[in-house]
């Protein structure tokens, strides 16, 4: 599942990893992702994606390849960023689906901090941090999960 919410497969795996079968989780995502190409970034985001289908299956991925092969698979999947790199426009933060865009700036700083793209990671952790506390209950009740997941990023990297 590629989605920008709860059933995204690429997301639930790297949170896997580290306690799953290991072996397992490379040969399924190799076997869902590795043929990937062209992703159309265009598609992103959706009006309630607090994930970015395209981001976070770029951070699966790095962590599974070696780097050689991963920036030969990044190259033709991800060609170019486009719209991702800039944080999205949240009309209404005490709304609960437009909320889910101020976790969407968060779990983007997340990756792209995995991604080593610092500049991108700061950008999108300057837009959704403010939403984290004295925000809105909508976001506020669940931001800080992705506020802690963008702020250990770097603690995270795979060695």
């Amino acid at each position: 599942m590629r989605a920008g919410t709860h059933g995204n497969t690429a997301f639930a795996c790297i949170l896997a990893l580290d306690y799953g079968r290991r072996d397992e989780i490379t040969a399924a995502a190799r076997r869902w992702y590795l043929a990937d190409r062209d992703y159309p970034v265009a598609y992103e985001p959706s009006a309630d994606d607090f994930l970015s289908p395209a981001l976070v299956e770029a951070v699966l991925m790095k962590k599974l390849l070696n780097t050689e092969e991963f920036e030969v698979w990044r190259t033709g999947f991800l060609p170019a960023l486009g719209p991702l790199s800039a944080p999205p426009q949240v009309t209404d933060h005490a709304d609960p689906k437009h909320s889910h865009l101020d976790g969407l700036c968060l779990s983007r700083a997340w990756c792209f901090r995995l991604l080593d793209l610092e500049e991108l990671a700061d950008l999108h952790l300057r837009a959704g941090m403010p939403h984290v506390i004295g925000g809105d209950y909508a976001g506020e009740h669940w931001l800080a999960t992705f506020a802690a997941l963008a702020l250990s990023a770097e603690a995270l990297k795979t060695p």
